[in-house]
């Protein structure tokens, strides 16, 4: 978003421009407020008539019916304190470039389904496993938006957020989204190799949870995120830190402790990319024990090329007295 002053200067400049056009009667005006006091009455060394010479605060102005030559710096100092100072509030003020007010609000709707076969002991059954319809687009310029709603088994929003990018190395997003936790969580269903999540990042990354959120990877917060240091044909870091309820979506938080979650990433090379993340909060168990620390780290590995794939994630945590490790593979 581009912050200009066009929008309040050019009003001002013309009420300037005007009374400057009709100094007489803006000065008759002004003495018969008492903001100024007539001083003397004279013939110009220009000959083209009488000029009125008036005095204020110390400040002497010259003034001629024919002769309209009248310089910015005595306008500013015969004003009175409070014209004054609404003319610098104006000027102060952030307005939105008329550029920028032009740009008209995008959306984009799109959706998807994933069908799925389960065989087991037990069971032997075809599912809808996501049923997706999803909303996005652009408010304002750096602003975009994003409404994903999932109506496989219950209706249920997913997403639901504003992301104002400050900068390629700010953006700052609020809503229900995704936690900055591992490098899978982080990827859309659509590009996932299978269509369910490795079981260390369900069980560890707010899917089917240990410490019993069931949320699809996302919470409600605000995060932090953004890319530094250009290289030729990328940025070398990568990063997100959120905070977090950590009560899950489309819930309020069953206590006042806030949860924080992050990842960094860094591309030594366009096709390989390092990962540390970390999550860290008081989980919400039930009302007899509703403060249980929750802790989480872990790290990942992900090689890719237009021939070969393959990425890998070890994530440990702790929920209360429980332990919980593990890790995946795959190419």
């Amino acid at each position: 978003m581009k912050i200009g002053l066009g929008s309040i200067s050019k009003p001002i400049m013309f009420r300037i421009t005007n009374f400057m056009r009709k100094d007489t009667q803006a000065l008759d005006a002004l003495l018969a407020q008492g903001q100024l006091k007539r001083v003397k009455t004279q013939e110009p060394e220009d000959g083209g008539g009488k000029a009125l010479t008036t005095e204020n605060a110390g400040c002497t102005l010259k003034m001629s019916n024919t002769n309209n030559k009248i310089i910015m710096e005595r306008i500013l100092r015969m004003l009175n304190p409070e014209l004054l100072f609404s003319i610098i509030s104006a000027i102060l003020l952030y307005t939105v470039n008329q550029a920028d007010a032009q740009i008209k609000p995008t959306a984009n709707l799109s959706g998807y389904v994933n069908m799925r076969y389960q065989y087991g002991d037990d069971v032997s059954s075809f599912d809808i496993r996501r049923a997706r319809v999803d909303l996005k687009g652009m408010l304002l310029k750096d602003f975009d938006y994003r409404l994903q709603v999932d109506f496989a088994s219950s209706p249920k929003i997913l997403d639901v957020y504003v992301k104002w990018k400050f900068n390629k190395y700010f953006g700052l997003q609020v809503g229900q989204f995704k936690i900055p936790f591992s490098i899978e969580n982080t990827r859309s269903p659509l590009t996932l190799e299978t269509i369910e999540n490795a079981q260390v990042i369900s069980k560890l990354s707010n899917y089917d949870d240990v410490a019993g959120i069931k949320s699809n990877g996302r919470d409600i917060g605000v995060m932090l995120s953004g890319e530094a240091v250009k290289l030729d044909d990328r940025n070398l870091i990568k990063y997100s830190i959120g905070l977090f309820n950590g009560s899950g979506i489309n819930t309020v938080d069953k206590n006042k402790e806030k949860h924080i979650s992050g990842i960094v990433q860094i591309f030594p090379v366009k096709w390989l990319s390092f990962a540390g993340f970390a999550y860290s909060g008081k989980a919400y168990i039930n009302s007899d024990n509703p403060y249980v620390n929750r802790y989480r780290y872990g790290a990942g590995v992900e090689y890719k090329n237009n021939s070969f794939h393959i990425r890998t994630e070890y994530i440990r945590g702790k929920t209360g007295d429980k332990k919980s490790e593990g890790a995946y593979c795959l190419g």
